[in-house]
């Protein structure tokens, strides 16, 4: 029973709502083909597994959405290093890619249309997020990112609660039928006749 309030509470726990940090940052533009920039970056405030990124994006087109746990200026300097100029294509990010292999923390791509990118860390970390337009098109597209508390990651929480809910159910079963026999033998001695 203990297991089945613990997934109970885990449940309301979940529908906390989280709360936003500071302003988001909005932009539109028109994404280049074969290209990449730097969209949302924690200098200033390290990403905890209270503190994550939403990112809302929508686009005409295929994306790739990278997070890296890399302060700003790492990646800045690696890039700026191998092109000054900024002519930053995805070649260049895939050698960025396998530099720092052990620091990329999450890869995905985002499909035409509005997707909702949330990244919470599972230890503190300074984060770097490239997006970038792997397609041989331009892509239109426009981004809202903001900084979100939460009390625990979303995934965690449907986890536990994944384990706590059927182990509270099966381990609640002998109590159950205990219960039940008792009351049934109760209900028959009060049925009897008394001598």
């Amino acid at each position: 029973m203990v297991l089945i309030a613990l997934s109970l509470a885990l449940y309301l726990v979940s529908l906390i709502p989280q709360g936003t940090v500071g302003l988001s940052e909005k932009d539109e533009r028109t994404f280049a083909a074969q290209t990449f920039e730097i969209t949302y970056t924690s200098y200033r405030v390290p990403l905890n597994p209270q503190l994550g990124v939403q990112i809302v994006i929508q686009t005409n087109g295929t994306l790739n959405i990278k997070a890296f746990n890399l302060n700003y200026t790492e990646v800045f300097g690696w890039l700026d290093e191998r092109s000054p100029s900024h002519n930053w294509n995805v070649t260049l990010l895939e050698e960025f890619v396998v530099a720092h292999q052990e620091s990329l923390v999450r890869d995905q791509n985002v499909p035409a249309g509005n997707t909702t990118f949330t990244y919470i860390p599972s230890k503190i970390e300074n984060s770097t997020i490239i997006i970038s337009n792997p397609t041989s098109t331009v892509v239109k597209w426009s981004y809202e990112n903001k900084t979100i508390t939460v009390i625990a990651s979303p995934e965690r929480i449907f986890f536990a609660l994944m384990l706590t809910a059927p182990l509270g159910v099966v381990f609640s079963i002998p109590w159950v039928v205990t219960l039940l026999k008792h009351r049934r033998g109760t209900k028959r001695k009060d049925a009897l006749p008394s001598a």
